[in-house]
C-alpha cells in the first residue's frame, strides 16, 4: 500500500472538478450558449428599438418621451454573458424634475433576468445624468436566451414626482 492515499485522492478530486468544468464548457459550445469567435454568438447589442407585447401603451422605445430623452450610449463586452451597459437620461423639459428613479429590468420571454433600481434625486432642465451598469448573467440564464431564440427585452421606467414613462427595447443578441 503507498503511504500518498490522501494526496492521490485529493489529485483525483482536482483532476474530476476540472473534468467536470471541460464537460460543462463542452455542452456550453456544443448548444451554443458559449460565444465562439467569429460565430456571431451570444452577446451582440444589435436590434432595432421596438415596442413589445405585454408593456402598457404609455410604452416608447429610447428616444424622447415627455420630459426625458433616454438613450443607451455603449455596451461593453465584459466576459461571459456580461455587459458593461451606458445609458443617457437627460430633462428636456423646462422644470427640474424631482424624487428620479431609473428602474430596469430584462426579460426573456416573460423571465425577469436582471434588474436594477438607480436613485437620480434631482435633475434639472437640459441636464443629464449618465450611468454605466454592469449586467451579469449565469449561465443558465444565458441558455434561456438561447432557447428563445436570442430575443431579450429591455424595459426601463423613469419615474419622478411630475410623471412615469417607460421606455422598451427589443433586441436579438445573437447577432
Amino acid at each position: 500500500m503507498a503511504r500518498y492515499v490522501g494526496l492521490s485522492r485529493r489529485a483525483l478530486a482536482a483532476v474530476g472538478v476540472v473534468g467536470l468544468f471541460f464537460v460543462a464548457l463542452g455542452l456550453a459550445f456544443s448548444f451554443g450558449v458559449v460565444d465562439v469567435p467569429g460565430s456571431g454568438g451570444p452577446g451582440g447589442a444589435g436590434g432595432a428599438n421596438e415596442s413589445t407585447a405585454g408593456v402598457d401603451a404609455r410604452t416608447a422605445p429610447a428616444g424622447r418621451v415627455g420630459q426625458y430623452d433616454f438613450d443607451v450610449v455603449r455596451v461593453r463586452t465584459c466576459g461571459f454573458a456580461c455587459r458593461n451597459v451606458t445609458t443617457r437620461l437627460t430633462n428636456v423639459g423646462n422644470d427640474t424634475a424631482q424624487d428620479v428613479t431609473v428602474r430596469t429590468r430584462i426579460y426573456t420571454g416573460d423571465e425577469l433576468l436582471w434588474q436594477d433600481r438607480e436613485r437620480v434625486g434631482y435633475l434639472p432642465p437640459n441636464e443629464t445624468y449618465r450611468d454605466t451598469v454592469t449586467v451579469e448573467l449565469s449561465y443558465v440564464e444565458a441558455g434561456t436566451v438561447k432557447a428563445h431564440g436570442g430575443n431579450i427585452t429591455i424595459v426601463t421606467t423613469i419615474s419622478s414626482a411630475e410623471a412615469e414613462y417607460t421606455f422598451a427595447q427589443h433586441r436579438d443578441v445573437t447577432d
